[in-house]
């Protein structure tokens, strides 16, 4: 299991055609079992701009599904 991931090899829209590589980090804050497995519950997405952090994402994953035939 991991708690952190990060990048810097994102491209971030500063405006129209306008594009930066700005560090970019995938935190988990929990983990639940769903099954036999462990899976991120509690996740954000943060994009790490010279003027601050920007929260891009925070939820909750409630499950996974596996080898989904449609």
């Amino acid at each position: 299991m991991f708690n952190r991931f990060e990048t810097n090899d994102r491209y971030y829209t500063k405006g129209k055609n306008t594009y930066e590589k700005v560090r970019f980090s995938t935190v988990v804050d929990s983990y639940k079992n769903q099954g036999n497995i462990k899976i991120a519950e509690r996740v954000r997405i943060i994009w790490h701009l010279p003027d601050g952090d920007y929260e891009y994402y925070k939820g909750v994953v409630d499950k996974i599904e596996f080898n989904v035939n449609e």
